[in-house]
């Protein structure tokens, strides 16, 4: 650095010195802790300026940000300028004698390596997970047009390679219309080997109508349309119930004002028609009404006239299996539907895939966490097709199993690649549109490198090594060498699979090692999984996940899953992290100014009393 950039620093911090000095108020002899008093003062005194470009020149000389000095201010900008003056005195340069990289030239690498996830220079960027219904869902499309979103994730472990292109299509219509100055990139998760709960068998589903929940009801012919509930208005909570009837039945509608619903447990109810179509008959709600497959719909079209009819087409949802501690069930490689038994050793069979590939590896007492740790087993013995397992920890009143949900072998070694031979499938589905392709529980060098020759006719496209396993965490090293050699390559922290397997007490440890790693090796990192859940899925963010999110602000790009609240909770993300740059560029907290004890020096000029 030149001279006169050295001189202009040691004049800037010189002048924060004499500041700092003529704003202090000396203690009393009756203050125990005197210097305490006095570093406090400094402090509000300095938080008075915004010093963030100094903050910049001094780290990039080497030098103490000042950040890491509230207990001693004073001293640290005293020495601070005790060697600046020796570097301004100083004849000649010590010669360069390794390959190294300054400060400046650091930040800078890393903001270039992490460009192609659109990050901001002093933000994060926000990726989105795109629900099923992204390309019809209005919501969604309004979101994208109208909030920061830089990133949308596709996850190959839903849905079919049809929808997935019908996603990007839509993203590319948006980007070369609404969003050319801002253009949203594509981020496609390979699956990988994820262990997951099967299906369960079905059963209807029947419901009310007529509740404060669900005030809208309509009926539809059974050629376009199902009995079912459906989100009408996500932002205010409100849904709409359909009830398909045969189509002979449907049309004669037309011709009717009053339908009678009788579920044969209360009186019949009568309500009236407000508006008809061929695609839609709208009732006025009145009492509530159950509707099942036993109940009847009548209509009168004259005197004489009736014609009756029950709902077709029900939604199915899946049998319920509540396990309590105690209870035994068996985690299968062979069935195909997992269902509740009457009697035997075990209460429930439940489907697990890839079972015949990780079963194996298992031994007895090995302990299984299902659903994010909701349901924790132990694994009592090896069956022919599968491992008997009993429940050790569930919630008081039973935890409720459900489908696609992970299941974690935190203590087992599972030595299994993580691209899967599905994932080679959906790789040439995707490839073409996939901006950043997103490689599920890496846990080696060479899935890394795999990936990278998959992709050796695309280098311009980004990889992203997502950090699951306790396996991954060890080799993390490795697979960051692996990244080094590819232009565009990032970490994502999975925090759902990774807290179970390193243990929800190690998590944030274990987050925080993983990111300092990362920043040696200048390698972006996309923070994810269960950023403000409560507020996606509920509209209300405990305040736990809103310090959690604020974390996100060291990472380059934090990932949002899908909800029903999606711009509400846009909107509270994007505020965090705002508010938070002022306080943190990365992991350098910054010194920006300060209005909220802004009178106190006042108050201790008035306070006679100390």
């Amino acid at each position: 650095m030149k001279k006169e950039d050295l001189e202009t620093i040691y004049l800037k911090l010189e002048r924060v010195k004499k500041a700092l000095m003529e704003r202090r108020i000396e203690p009393t002899e009756r203050m125990a802790y005197p210097y305490s008093f006095l570093n406090m003062q400094d402090f509000l005194s300095l938080k008075k300026f915004d010093l963030r470009s100094l903050q910049k020149s001094l780290s990039r000389l080497g030098l103490s940000s000042l950040t890491r000095s509230h207990f001693h201010l004073l001293y640290t900008i005293q020495k601070e300028l005790e060697i600046l003056s020796e570097l301004i005195s100083a004849e000649k340069k010590n010669p360069q004698k390794y390959n190294i990289i300054n400060p400046a030239e650091a930040i800078s690498l890393i903001n270039t390596r992490a460009s192609f996830l659109n990050k901001k220079e002093s933000m994060p960027s926000i990726m989105l997970t795109l629900p099923s219904d992204a390309v019809f869902n209005r919501n969604i499309m309004d979101t994208l047009l109208n909030s920061h979103v830089d990133v949308v994730r596709i996850n190959t472990a839903h849905d079919d390679p049809d929808t997935w292109e019908k996603m990007a299509e839509m993203i590319y219509e948006l980007n070369s219309t609404a969003r050319k100055k801002t253009p949203i990139s594509i981020y496609v998760d390979l699956a990988g080997p994820k262990i997951r709960t099967g299906k369960l068998s079905r059963i209807t589903r029947s419901f009310r109508t007529c509740t404060n929940h669900l005030r809208n009801i309509s009926i539809v012919p059974s050629s376009i349309g199902n009995t079912c509930i459906t989100s009408k208005d996500p932002e205010s909570g409100g849904f709409q119930a359909f009830i398909a009837v045969e189509d002979d039945f449907y049309h004669r509608l037309k011709h009717a004002d009053i339908v009678e619903i009788n579920d044969h447990d209360r009186k019949p109810r009568y309500l009236r028609i407000t508006k008809w179509s061929k695609e839609e008959t709208v009732l006025e709600c009145g009492k509530k009404v159950e509707i099942s497959e036993k109940t009847d719909i009548t209509i009168q079209i004259s005197k004489k006239k009736f014609f009756t009819t029950k709902p077709v087409n029900f939604e199915t949802v899946p049998i319920e299996i509540r396990l309590f501690a105690g209870d035994r069930i068996l985690l299968s490689s062979n069935d195909h539907e997992g269902r509740l038994l009457q009697s035997g050793p075990y209460k429930a069979v439940v489907p697990c895939t890839l079972g015949d590939i990780i079963f194996p590896f298992v031994k007895a007492n090995d302990p299984v966490f299902i659903d994010d740790g909701k349901i924790a087993l132990k694994v009592i013995t090896e069956e022919e097709h599968g491992l008997l397992c009993e429940v050790t920890n569930a919630k008081t009143n039973g935890t409720v199993l459900k489908e696609e949900k992970g299941i974690n072998f935190p203590n087992t070694k599972l030595d299994i690649a993580a691209i899967t031979q599905a994932d080679l499938e959906n790789f040439s589905k995707v490839v073409e549109f996939a901006d950043i392709i997103g490689i599920s529980f890496a846990q080696t060098g060479d899935d890394i490198r795999t990936l990278k020759n998959m992709l050796s006719s695309y280098p311009e496209k980004g990889i992203i090594a997502k950090i699951e396993t306790n396996m991954g965490v060890h080799n993390l090293p490795m697979i960051l060498t692996e990244l080094c050699s590819w232009k565009n390559g990032g970490i994502m922290l999975a925090r759902g699979d990774l807290a179970i397997e390193v243990g929800f007490e190690n998590l944030a440890f274990v987050q925080e090692e993983i990111q300092n790693l990362c920043e040696a090796a200048h390698t972006p990192v996309i923070y994810a999984t269960q950023i403000l859940e409560n507020m996606m899925k509920k509209n209300l963010p405990s305040r736990a996940e809103i310090i959690d999110a604020s974390a996100a602000q060291r990472a380059d790009c934090v990932m949002l899953n899908k909800g029903l609240y999606v711009k509400g909770t846009l909107d509270v993300l994007e505020h965090i992290l705002h508010s938070m740059e002022h306080l943190f560029n990365k992991s350098l907290p910054q010194l920006s100014p300060l209005k909220e004890w802004e009178g106190f020096r006042d108050k201790l000029l008035e306070d006679s009393s100390l």
